[in-house]
């Protein structure tokens, strides 16, 4: 991270900036209301943000949503969320283990879309109206919303452009949030536990949705806020990468030239 960077994200926690994103485009939502599942999992004894995520992906107008969190050591914080936690565990479990347990045969058929959320991001009021409108009118297969100037990040590529609305790239990251559309799930799930906590996955996507001419891409004028925990905060880095080598080692996956390209623009 730049000094630069270090000093802004300092600057805006000390004068109490607000963390939540805007969407940049009015929430004009997807047509024909698209179904879509969203599955969460929350870590109830560190500091989150699931109460916030429960009740924006619950307010969407022109979507469908049913929403499934799991609850990771701990109880639910409110009523609220409650009610879209459909698995409390006491003890960690990989994260796209958790994924596979709650996708079931008869979703591949029923929704339109999957999006897949960590509990540590912050999102606009109208994320879930202007982001499907996005995903649905561009036709990316696998899109996620880039990430805020003072978010926390691995690839500069998902970092926001401000003046863009959306960029198709060779690369989509497997979090903090990130959706799939119904055909491109169903090329990848279930999802392989060789490397459980999803590290390595991202990087054989692209290749997976170029064999059938399937447009990826990153969403920048509805971006998300991820700067409550950098990554590795609830494991072991030197871990997740022995397994990630593993993993790639023997599938077809986009290199790091290739997770930087951008293919084209959308203004």
């Amino acid at each position: 991270m730049s000094l630069i960077l270090k000093l802004t994200r300092h600057l805006a926690r000390i004068c109490g900036f607000p963390a939540q994103p805007k969407s940049r485009r009015s929430p004009v939502g997807p047509t024909g209301r698209p179904k879509v599942l969203i599955i969460g999992i929350y870590m109830a004894q560190k500091s989150n943000y699931v109460e916030h995520l429960v009740k924006v992906f619950g307010s969407g107008r022109c979507v469908s949503i049913e929403q499934r969190w799991v609850c990771v050591m701990g109880e639910p914080p409110s009523e609220e969320v409650r009610l879209v936690t459909a698995e409390t565990l006491k003890a960690l479990k990989p994260k796209w283990q958790i994924i596979n347990d709650l996708i079931t045969p008869d979703d591949l058929v029923n929704f339109d879309y999957f999006l897949f959320s960590d509990d540590d991001v912050l999102i606009a009021d109208d994320f879930v109206d202007s982001f499907f409108a996005e995903q649905q009118q561009l036709g990316f297969a696998l899109a996620q919303p880039a990430r805020t100037w003072r978010s926390f990040t691995d690839h500069e590529i998902v970092r926001r452009r401000p003046l863009l609305r959306a960029r198709q790239t060779n690369f989509v990251e497997g979090g903090p949030v990130v959706s799939f559309r119904r055909d491109l799930l169903s090329l990848v799930y279930p999802f392989s536990l060789e490397s459980p906590m999803g590290w390595g996955y991202d990087l054989t996507w692209p290749i997976i949705a170029r064999s059938r001419e399937l447009p990826i891409g990153i969403i920048d004028c509805v971006p998300v806020d991820h700067s409550l925990r950098p990554r590795g905060a609830l494991y072991r880095d030197q871990e997740q990468l022995a397994l990630m080598s593993a993993y790639l080692a023997h599938r077809p996956h986009v290199g790091p030239g290739e997770v930087q390209a951008l293919i084209r623009k959308f203004w």
